[in-house]
């Protein structure tokens, strides 16, 4: 009787497995998961670190995917520094705007090795 409860148990438990991968819309047990195909994009990607970080250690897949989605472009660019419409990052993943119309130059600083054409020979 034990060894008939045992089994069934086992049969149980694998089956609520099986499900539990196949429940709602997740792909059948014989393709790549879908945590798999966000994880093979970021390593293509060049994005995250497999490596334990401040949360521990949860493994390669998720180390990489909680890596990412922590990470933050680093730089000391200011919308002032830009020129005006093109876009870029800076200490935020928000997509900042140039503003910068024209660059004013005091060539009064200006160094005449720094401003004579080059390759003349």
């Amino acid at each position: 009787m034990v060894c008939l409860l045992m089994g069934a148990l086992s049969f149980w438990q694998t089956n609520l497995a099986v499900r539990a991968e196949q429940a709602g819309s997740s792909p059948e047990s014989d393709s790549s998961s879908r945590i798999k195909v966000v994880y093979d994009s970021l390593v293509t990607l060049t994005h995250g670190a497999e490596s334990a970080g401040s949360w521990g250690d949860w493994g390669a897949w998720w180390n990489r995917i909680r890596s990412a989605g922590e990470w933050v472009p680093g730089g000391d660019l200011l919308a002032k520094d830009v020129l005006s419409g093109k876009t870029f990052h800076s200490d935020s993943r928000a997509q900042q705007t140039g503003i910068v119309t024209m660059f004013e130059v005091d060539y009064d600083d200006l160094e005449y090795s720094e401003i004579r054409p080059r390759n003349l020979g």
